[in-house]
């Protein structure tokens, strides 16, 4: 039964494994390094005078490294505790008592009930992890309620409505409803992109233009972004700033405090924020979202369709083996997919980095960046595959190395 879900579930296990575990070694790797007082790339480089020449770097980077392990690992038990959670699940014989405990309490449509309760199983694990499960953050009844104890009830019948009233629309309109819910998330992604206003921009306010130099003025202008500089009172973050909004709502938030930031690094870290306005990278980064969830929707309006056979279905409905699907692909296969995402917005980095180089910023913006890196004790370097994974940044090691035609 379902042995085609239970091989794409396997299959995605190892591969997130085998990259978490590839990752482990090389921080392991990296911290026998830094014990040594000795660098895993040239000395000679950009990146190694850097280093070389930062007093606190190793032992700040041996921490960051240590911590980077800790998470790795503690991720690789959430996805060990998903994957025996999920086979759980599909053996018949555990599939067949939970339904006939449902089918005892009267409760309706069981099978829905079962992808309900694997659901909140893996959110269960999630808390108890320690991790922020995406079910919970988009639950309405769980923040309602919480922090009682009816929170996770409410959690589990809100679920299973929502579930419900899916598989009732799927058998009512079949691919209909799939085309619906494209045209729901194209538009959630649309208003999220592009009215994004950033975690502290409660109480922006407005930079005037005159603070920037001459060279910085001229490009704010030629992207219509003179107005739209914005910045935070001082919190207590480091300093950093993003790009933000789409066409004429494109904007430049400095968040952290400006008033302490030194003049040449603040015109430093606004060229490259202007270098994501000329790439356009919110418009692009919107338009791939899209894509890549019309992908998503046309692979589920294959299982509705016939696809669920393929993958084993001979004992569940279309409708609520889809659900299913659905749930073990959020779960284990999103991840994976949007490794294609992060890998255009950190060339999307790469090029803004290049604009500010283009200017004769190049040093200042290695500087900054290596700072930075420092300051909220991130690793300097990582393997390729699970930062592509992870993140929507290029390690700072490849940022530099890229752009210092060493």
């Amino acid at each position: 039964m379902k042995i085609g879900l239970k091989c794409a579930v396997v299959i995605l296990f190892i591969y997130r494994q085998a990259v978490m575990l590839h990752e482990l070694i090389f921080i392991h790797s990296c911290i026998a390094h830094l014990k040594q007082k000795t660098l895993w790339f040239n000395y000679d480089s950009t990146m190694g005078k850097l280093a070389t020449s930062t007093d606190s770097f190793f032992s700040s980077q041996e921490n960051a490294y240590r911590l980077r392990s800790q998470k790795v690992l503690a991720k690789m038990r959430l996805i060990t505790f998903h994957t025996v959670t999920i086979f759980l699940f599909l053996t018949n014989r555990f599939k067949n008592c939970i339904i006939g405990i449902w089918k005892k309490i009267k409760i309706p449509d069981p099978e829905v009930a079962l992808s309900t309760l694997m659901l909140f199983a893996i959110t269960l694990i999630d808390t108890l992890s320690g991790h922020k499960s995406l079910a919970i953050q988009k639950s309405y009844l769980f923040k309602y309620f919480s922090p009682s104890w009816i929170a996770p009830l409410a959690f589990m019948l809100e679920v299973f409505l929502f579930m419900h009233l899916v598989a009732c629309l799927l058998g009512m309109f079949g691919l209909k409803f799939v085309a619906l819910c494209y045209i729901v998330m194209c538009v959630q992604v649309v208003f999220r992109i592009s009215g994004y206003t950033g975690k502290y921009s409660d109480n922006m306010i407005k930079i005037p233009v005159d603070v920037f130099n001459d060279e910085v003025k001229h490009m704010l202008e030629c992207e219509c972004l003179d107005e739209s500089v914005y910045a935070t009172p001082k919190q207590k973050i480091t300093m950093n700033a993003l790009h933000a909004g789409v066409l004429d709502k494109k904007r430049i938030e400095v968040h952290g405090g400006i008033a302490e930031t030194v003049p040449e690094d603040m015109n430093v870290i606004l060229i490259h924020e202007i270098g994501h306005s000329i790439d356009n990278i919110m418009l692009k980064r919107l338009l791939l979202e899209c894509f890549i969830t019309l992908l998503e929707m046309l692979m589920f309006a294959w299982i509705f369709n016939s696809g669920h056979k393929a993958l084993g279905n001979v004992d569940m409905s279309p409708e609520t083996f889809t659900i299913l699907t659905f749930v073990l692909y959020v779960c284990m296969g999103k991840a994976v997919v949007y490794t294609f995402y992060n890998l255009y917005s950190q060339n999307s980095e790469i090029f803004a980095d290049s604009v500010v180089k283009d200017r004769g910023y190049k040093d200042d913006l290695f500087r900054i960046l290596f700072k930075l890196t420092l300051d909220n004790r991130c690793v300097v370097d990582t393997t390729f595959l699970y930062n592509a994974m992870v993140s929507l940044h290029p390690s700072i090691r490849k940022r530099i190395e890229i752009n210092a035609d060493d």
